[in-house]
Parts: C-alpha cells; sequence; structure tokens
C-alpha cells in the first residue's frame, strides 16, 4: 500500500523512541507434564504474557 510505513522503514529515531517505553513482561513456566492444564488456560484466555514448558 502506498504511504504505509513497513517495518524495514522504522528509523534511528523511531527505536530510540520504543526504548524509553516501560514494558513489563510475564512468562510463566509450567512443567511439561502440565501441558494439556497450558492449553486449558491458553484456550480459556486465562495466560497473560508467555507460558514456557520446562522438561
Amino acid at each position: 500500500m502506498p504511504g504505509t510505513p513497513r517495518l524495514g522503514a522504522l528509523g534511528a529515531r523511531d527505536s530510540t523512541a520504543a526504548a524509553t517505553v516501560p514494558m513489563r513482561t510475564a512468562v510463566a513456566t509450567l512443567p511439561l507434564a502440565a501441558a494439556n492444564d497450558a492449553l486449558a488456560r491458553l484456550r480459556a484466555g486465562r495466560v497473560t504474557g508467555a507460558a514456557v514448558l520446562v522438561p
């Protein structure tokens, strides 16, 4: 689309501004044995951020 900026068109000014925005990440780790529970949480919309299965 003409006039629509592409991701590659972002410049240094944009990345500097993004670095000043406070951001919090949320990562929940769950044992691999809880994979079915993790999927149920995801489907129910009860996952905020990322859920990581660990062995």
